[in-house]
């Protein structure tokens, strides 16, 4: 493991103590000062004795003439950094990452005409400066092979570096390149000396090291007026109030395992809000796996009663579309919806028919594998149970079923199939039983469930035997609807009606409310904690 020491610059990174030499030294970088070469002098700091020059005037003018005005450059940041290593030598870092800046491309010959423009402010041309600042503090052979520079440039066209997220993007786009090019790994401990440079720099720096590095970010923090006052401070409270506000946007977004990942890289002590947390994020795993009955036994003392009504499951698998939705798949978030509403018909038909319904079940051979007739198809058992053992089985109408039913069949095989006590209620056979039998039958007039039966079976059909994606308004629309609230608004609506119910919305009608709620509770606890 190395010490990577990262140091932004600025404006006032390097000063002058004095300004001879300065009037013949502009006149030979002239051309280079264009067109402001007759506005730039080194002026006079009000809290100090030192005189400041832009950052681009002063690497330009300076940087080909170390030698003969050395002893007239100061630093006063990098020198309480640097002295701190000497005090702290276990900080001493094996590599350099210095972070300059160049927004050439960005500001053309007139804005540059305007001596307060950035252009001017940019530390590109210290380089030089800088390198020999750091080899007279660490050595030559240092400077040759640790010590690297790296420039934050935008590209015509984009935000300049106070835009702060084209600055993050910019940043991140250079860890990239340190990693690649060897100068840092995740492995590293990191010393981040981030006060020199615009805000949108400061902030991308410190952001982008602690998302990458975690807890083995440290900040080296310094005075202009008083080197004395430089100190570490540790990332880690920096850091898990990062991971804290991360968690936040996560559970907004109901991104349960992106919680639970962020939970894990804080490394939380055993508590009794530990223990809770876990148990919470436990729930929320199973219910995004659709295992609601697992979810509802985990719950413990707390699960509400409705867990034993038919029609409970319906309204999860509704809101974990909505949720999946959310998250952006849209592709999941028609899958689950259509299970929400089928499978919640379903439940009605057990509920409703319950002794004219028996239950088809694969048999097993003696070595547990499907049984097959002379013709190789599957044989199937009927029993009045609708579970074997941890097996389901699909339901079955009986030739008593109620009479509209069979009134209502439109094909002569499923009349046939119906007599034998063989016809499957799933599909449009479901939907046929729900639309003949529904009490009381005049609710379903003008109601927008028709939508399921007339255009979301076919649209489902249609959308799944595609070999691409799926966009959220195909989704809308399948449901015959334009967008995500009327959408959310027609699921509930027709939850409500098959099971009799009056919620209000998805989210209240769901367990998975409660557990969110604990969610927020328990990280705002641990976050003050």
């Amino acid at each position: 493991m190395s010490v990577v020491w990262i140091v932004t610059t600025g404006n006032s990174d390097v000063k002058l103590t004095d300004d001879t030499g300065w009037g013949a030294l502009r006149i030979k970088k002239m051309e280079q000062l264009y067109p402001c070469e007759n506005e730039f002098a080194p002026t006079e700091e009000s809290n100090s004795d030192l005189l400041a020059l832009s950052a681009r005037v002063l690497g330009i003018v300076y940087g080909d003439a170390i030698e003969t005005y050395w002893d007239r450059l100061t630093f006063p940041l990098l020198d309480g950094f640097c002295q701190e290593f000497k005090t702290d030598k276990k900080n001493k870092p094996d590599r350099i990452i210095v972070l300059l800046t160049d927004q050439e491309a960005i500001f053309d010959a007139y804005s540059r005409g305007d001596a307060a423009c950035p252009y001017w402010q940019d530390t590109y041309t210290l380089q030089p400066i800088l390198k020999h600042y750091f080899t007279q503090v660490f050595g030559e052979k240092f400077a040759n092979e640790k010590l690297e520079f790296s420039v934050l440039k935008p590209q015509q066209r984009t935000d300049g570096l106070d835009d702060w997220d084209a600055t993050l993007t910019l940043v991140k786009a250079e860890l990239t390149r340190w990693e690649e090019n060897k100068w840092i790994s995740k492995s590293d401990r990191v010393i981040v000396s981030h006060q020199a440079g615009t805000p949108a720099i400061s902030s991308a720096v410190q952001l982008t090291c602690l998302i990458r590095f975690g807890k083995k970010v440290e900040f080296l923090v310094s005075s202009e007026l008083d080197p004395d006052k430089t100190k570490f401070l540790k990332g880690s409270s920096y850091f898990e109030t990062l991971q804290f506000k991360k968690l936040e946007d996560l559970l907004a977004r109901d991104d349960y395992a992106g919680v639970a990942s962020v939970v894990d890289s804080l490394g939380l002590e055993d508590s009794v809000l530990k223990v809770k947390l876990d148990h919470l994020l436990e729930l929320a795993k199973l219910w995004s796996a659709a295992k609601f009955d697992e979810f509802a036994n985990r719950m413990g003392l707390v699960t509400p009663s409705r867990v034993r009504e038919w029609w409970w499951k319906g309204y999860e698998m509704a809101y974990l579309a909505v949720v999946r939705m959310k998250n952006g798949d849209p592709t999941e978030a028609l899958f689950h919806s259509v299970r929400a509403i089928e499978g919640l018909i379903c439940e009605w038909a057990i509920a409703t028919h319950a002794s004219n319904i028996h239950y088809s079940f694969i048999k097993l051979d003696r070595n547990g594998n499907p049984a097959l007739d002379p013709r190789g198809s599957k044989i199937r058992e009927y029993d009045s149970s609708r579970y074997r053992g941890d097996k389901e089985g699909s339901p079955i109408a009986k030739r008593t079923i109620d009479s509209r039913f069979e009134n209502a069949l439109r094909y002569q095989n499923q009349k046939d199939d119906l007599s034998r006590n063989r016809l499957g209620l799933y599909g449009r056979v479901l939907y046929t039983l729900f639309e003949s039998t529904f009490e009381p039958n005049s609710r379903l007039t003008g109601h927008p469930i028709s939508i399921v039966w007339e255009q979301l079976a076919d649209e489902r059909n249609e959308l799944f035997h595609r070999l691409r994606g799926m966009t959220p308004q195909e989704v809308y629309e399948a449901w015959g609807k334009g967008n995500q609230e009327q959408w959310t608004k027609v699921l509930l609506d027709c939850l409500n009606l098959v099971a009799g119910q009056s919620f209000v919305s998805l989210k209240s009608a769901s367990l998975m409310s409660q557990v969110y709620k604990d969610l927020e509770e328990v990280i705002k606890a641990i976050a003050s904690y």
